[in-house]
């Protein structure tokens, strides 16, 4: 069934103003990197955290070693800074800790 040419024509309008209106609402709201990383360096620090990370080791040859498993836990108190981070998997290095300490910067 072929379409009439008025119909085809309100179709091709109708689409053109959908992608004209994506296209700059897109446009409007875009973020720069800038921006991203300020918004993110602004966030309010939690005076404890705690953070799983799955990181894969990965060989020259581009494939998957192991993927190692690591608690991590932070605290922020009097201006002193502490995270530990601890191994759970894999076995190798399972239950290795790491301490790292820092005195927040006087602004």
């Amino acid at each position: 069934m072929l379409m009439s040419t008025g119909v085809y024509m309100k179709q091709t309008k109708l689409i053109a103003a959908f992608t004209a209106t994506v296209l700059f609402t897109a446009g409007a709201f875009a973020e720069t990197g800038r921006d991203v990383m300020e918004k993110f360096l602004n966030l309010p620090v939690p005076e404890y955290s705690e953070t799983t990370i799955m990181m894969d080791r990965i060989s020259k040859d581009g494939k998957v070693e192991d993927t190692r498993t690591i608690m991590q836990y932070g605290k922020d108190q009097e201006g002193l800074v502490t995270t530990i981070f601890d191994f759970k998997a894999p076995a190798d290095v399972k239950n290795t800790r790491f301490l790292q300490s820092a005195k927040k910067r006087q602004a």
